[in-house]
């Protein structure tokens, strides 16, 4: 479940500029692996608005280079998959 929750993530980093909010392609991608993966459009766009509630793309790029260096989910990514596999509707 983890895997399925956090690849999304991780391509959204991948996607990301440097500075400002998500954008339409970014979010359409992130949905689209979200989706790819089993879970509804609903609980997709409701994670991802979670995660752009919660982290600047910077943040999240960081993040991202922590998980791929120390191949450990960071916390606070942890906590916005676990809060929206929580609260987000399936």
């Amino acid at each position: 479940m983890k895997a399925i929750l956090l690849a999304p993530l991780c391509l959204l980093v991948l996607l990301t500029g440097c500075s400002g909010s998500y954008d339409s392609d970014i979010e359409a991608n992130f949905t689209n692996s979200c989706q790819a993966r089993g879970s509804t459009a609903t609980f997709c766009k409701c994670y991802l608005k979670k995660t752009e509630d919660k982290l600047s793309q910077k943040e999240l790029m960081s993040l991202e280079q922590d998980m791929l260096a120390s191949q450990q989910v960071p916390d606070k990514i942890a906590a916005i998959a676990m809060d929206a596999k929580a609260n987000c509707p399936r």
